[in-house]
């Protein structure tokens, strides 16, 4: 479950790669995949056994102002998804994928978690920005769910619970690095910080830079 956990994540973070073609050999290989993944799925159906998939969640913004963050994520997954189902799953097992779309906001992203508990989710990839993963990474402790997000950065984010998880460098990382690079190059002696007071990565990079 790990192994093929990080396997998707890491779909999520090099989106790029995953555009390589195949050759004509591959493609003979996943066409036939595909077909027993087919022939394994109406098995599976007709059996109503449920069994025969792991369920994994996602969330992140794919509308407002961070949709960019969360559409990359959530292609970025599916392209390891599909890739995987393919090859032939995970021992035998195919993976069902739902990502939710939290908008960026806090209330949002507790409302996708519980939409994603219920239709049965194992495992949640996400969510993608700060503040809704605090919200959700909370709430998940109760549940014992493993959550790993690819790219909420706060300190506190894995201080949650032991079932939370985080791929992306930290706001400590990036702010000290950054006051120290301004510093070492003698870039500047007067500096003026805009940031957001109410959002948990903007102030705790502030906070670190200063």
């Amino acid at each position: 479950m790990k192994k093929a956990l990080s396997l998707l994540l890491v779909g999520a973070m090099t989106l790029s790669l995953a555009a390589c073609g195949n050759s004509s050999s591959d493609s003979a290989e996943t066409e036939s995949a595909a077909t027993e993944e087919s022939t394994t799925t109406e098995a599976s159906d007709s059996e109503g056994s449920g069994e025969a998939v792991f369920k994994i969640g996602g969330i992140g913004p794919i509308t407002g102002g961070t949709a960019i963050y969360g559409t990359a994520v959530q292609n970025g997954i599916q392209i390891a998804v599909d890739e995987i189902n393919a090859a032939g799953g995970i021992n035998g097992y195919q993976i069902d994928y739902d990502f939710q779309d939290d908008e960026g906001d806090s209330e949002k992203a507790i409302n996708a978690y519980n939409t994603l508990k219920d239709w049965g989710m194992q495992v949640l990839a996400g969510p993608v920005t700060t503040t809704p993963t605090l919200a959700v990474a909370a709430e998940s402790v109760n549940d014992n769910m493993f959550v790993m997000t690819p790219s909420a950065s706060a300190q506190t984010v894995i201080e949650t619970g032991d079932n939370v998880f985080q791929i992306c460098f930290t706001d400590p990382n990036q702010g000290v690095a950054s006051a120290d690079y301004i510093a070492e190059n003698a870039l500047a002696t007067k500096i003026g910080v805009i940031y957001d007071s109410s959002d948990a990565y903007s102030s705790g990079i502030y906070a670190k830079f200063k």
